[in-house]
């Protein structure tokens, strides 16, 4: 099993898990994204996902982890607040 949410022994486990990512974006209920500060470069500091789905009750759930020395930082926070107005554009959530 590749480790997506430990710590990667090695640069090869993170391009085995982004080429699973990115394979699977042909899927139309897959939903991977990097969390990476602007002005930062392009380094990842974490993810946010969709993990599950419930169709017949229009609903998602929405995963994430980030490296712990960015916790409590509301970095998460701002990634969300990003993707849940996407999310209800693409019709797979509705706001209550």
């Amino acid at each position: 099993m590749i480790p997506i949410f430990r710590t990667h022994e090695n640069v090869e486990t993170t391009i085995e898990v982004m080429k699973m990512w990115t394979d699977n974006y042909v899927n139309k209920d897959f939903y991977q994204w990097a969390i990476v500060l602007k002005g930062n470069g392009s380094e990842p500091l974490g993810t946010i996902s969709v993990v599950g789905q419930n169709e017949k009750l229009d609903i998602v759930h929405i995963g994430y982890c980030i490296v712990s020395s960015w916790w409590n930082k509301g970095i998460t926070s701002e990634g969300l607040k990003g993707i849940i107005p996407f999310l209800f554009d693409q019709g797979k959530s509705e706001p209550d």
